[in-house]
Parts: C-alpha cells; sequence; structure tokens
C-alpha cells in the first residue's frame, strides 16, 4: 500500500439563482465541474466539507489540499440520459422566477450545464419555461 500524497488544487465557485458550482482548475488551465448543487452558500459548504487545509481568496476562489490516491470517491457530475426537469428538485423561487437543480448534459462539442428555469409571465397567468447554459466545456 503506497503513501498517500496530497496536493493543492485551485477551485472555483459559480453561484447563481438556485445554482452553484465547484470547479476544480486542471494542470492544462481548463477547470473541470467536480460539483453541482442548489447554490453559492451550499457549494462552498461542500468544498469545505470535502478538500483539506482550504483557504478562500474570495466567496468565489479558493486553493485547497486533496490527497491522491483518495479514498474519497470523485464527486464529478456524469452527464444525463434524459432531461426530466420536472424530477429535478426546485432550488429557488420567487413570484417571478422558479429555478431547478441544474444538469451536465452531454453537448455537441462536450459537457455542458444547463438550468431548467420558468418566469411568471403576469400577462397569462402561466409559468413560460427557459433553460439557461451556466457552464459549457470548451474543450
Amino acid at each position: 500500500m503506497g503513501i498517500d500524497q496530497s496536493r493543492r488544487v485551485r477551485l472555483f465557485v459559480l453561484g447563481g439563482a438556485g445554482a452553484g458550482i465547484v470547479f476544480e482548475k486542471q494542470d492544462d488551465g481548463n477547470r473541470v465541474p467536480v460539483h453541482i448543487t442548489s447554490g453559492a452558500e451550499t457549494a462552498r459548504l461542500w468544498v469545505d466539507g470535502n478538500y483539506e487545509d482550504v483557504d478562500w481568496e474570495s466567496p468565489n476562489r479558493a486553493a485547497a489540499s486533496i490527497v491522491e490516491p483518495s479514498e474519497r470517491t470523485r464527486l464529478s457530475p456524469m452527464p444525463s440520459e434524459t432531461r426530466a426537469w420536472e424530477h429535478r428538485p426546485l432550488t429557488y423561487e420567487t413570484d417571478e422566477l422558479r429555478t431547478h437543480l441544474p444538469e451536465l448534459l452531454g453537448g455537441a462539442k462536450g459537457p455542458v450545464i444547463l438550468q431548467q428555469c420558468e418566469e411568471y409571465v403576469p400577462e397569462s397567468g402561466r409559468w413560460e419555461p427557459f433553460v439557461s447554459v451556466l457552464w459549457e466545456s470548451s474543450w
């Protein structure tokens, strides 16, 4: 059995209404999503609970240690096979906007994180759905 070695990683939290995404910066400079949650604060709490020696430089940027090989299972999201938005948890709601938990999907150029949203339109008295692209792979 080998000795675990820790290494420092750069982290970035992307947050918005009903969405929090944790990214790790890879050696090649690309950011890879490692966790999707319902908000930026929840994402920061997840970082604090899943990394060691977390040093928050700002509310969105941190450096932290991970142990490799890790006993911790990488929680990298896997692309979903279906877009059953009605089954995604509601993560944010006001009188004018509702959002659902973001989802990682396979796009034409690689992974993409989408969020189903609904805007209330007073004229029709209905919630009108739209999809927001939160992140798109540049690989």
